[in-house]
C-alpha cells in the first residue's frame, strides 16, 4: 500500500496570502488526487506557534485548521502533532524540549512526532480500496 502524510505549518502566512478556506481546499485537492492514484492520505495537525515572522498566524487560525484536520473526515486518518509538540503549560506554543529554530521541531521533536504516528496501524489496514 502507498500512503502520504500531509504536513504543513505555514501556508497561512501573511506573505503567502492563503486563507483558511484556501488551505482546506488545497488539502481536499491533494487528498482527491492521491485517492485517484490509490494513495492513502494521512494528515497531521499543524505544529504550535513559533517565534518567527509567521507569528502573525493567530492561535485561532491554527486551532481552526487543526480542528478541521482532525474532524473533517477528508483524510484517511490523522495524527495530532500539535498536541505532541505543545508546551503543557502554554499549549499554543512549542514545548522548549522540542523546539529547534523559529518554526521547526528539533531531533527530539521529530522523534516524538514519529512515536505518535500510528504508521503500523495505517499500513496494516491494507490496500486503498
Amino acid at each position: 500500500m502507498t500512503g502520504v502524510i500531509l504536513y504543513d505549518i505555514n501556508d497561512m502566512d501573511p506573505q503567502n496570502g492563503q486563507t483558511l478556506a484556501q488551505v482546506e481546499a488545497n488539502y481536499k485537492l491533494a487528498v482527491q488526487e492521491s485517492h485517484e492514484h490509490h494513495i492513502r492520505v494521512f494528515c497531521s495537525t499543524w505544529a504550535p506557534e513559533s517565534v518567527s515572522d509567521l507569528a502573525e498566524i493567530t492561535s485561532a487560525e491554527r486551532s481552526q485548521i487543526n480542528e478541521w484536520i482532525l474532524n473533517s473526515g477528508v483524510c484517511d486518518d490523522t495524527v495530532d502533532w500539535a498536541t505532541v509538540l505543545a508546551d503543557p503549560n502554554v499549549p499554543q506554543t512549542y514545548n522548549p524540549v522540542y523546539f529547534s529554530d523559529s518554526i521547526h521541531p528539533n531531533a527530539a521533536g521529530h522523534a516524538a512526532m514519529a512515536n505518535a504516528t500510528p504508521v503500523t496501524r495505517w499500513f496494516e489496514a491494507g490496500a486503498y480500496p
